[in-house]
């Protein structure tokens, strides 16, 4: 009888031996698995960055565009208040003679 017992706890000892192993490979599995997904998530974080980066430049570029074509109509406002007043200088002159 107890070699009977003995070798019925031997095979419930190999039974849950080879469940273990199998857990331990589900584990290892999904282990990999979360290196990969991780791996794909830091791809997309680095293009996101790269994006973002390009996104800032474009906007910086704009920015800048705004400004110069600012600073180009407060020229041309001048340059037409100038002229204006050189149209009144002149329209002032010629009526002084008389045909």
């Amino acid at each position: 009888m107890t070699i009977d017992k003995t070798g019925e706890s031997f095979d419930e000892i190999s039974a849950r031996i080879e469940s273990t192993n199998e857990l331990i490979e589900k584990v290892a599995q999904s282990i990999e698995h979360t290196d990969e997904y991780g791996e794909v998530v830091s791809n997309a974080m680095g293009f996101i960055a790269t994006i973002s980066k390009e996104s800032t430049a474009s906007a910086e570029e704009v920015s800048a565009s705004a400004e110069e074509q600012n600073a180009i109509s407060q020229e041309i406002a001048s340059a037409s208040d100038q002229l204006s007043n050189m149209a009144q200088d002149l329209l002032s002159r010629v009526t002084r003679f008389k045909v």
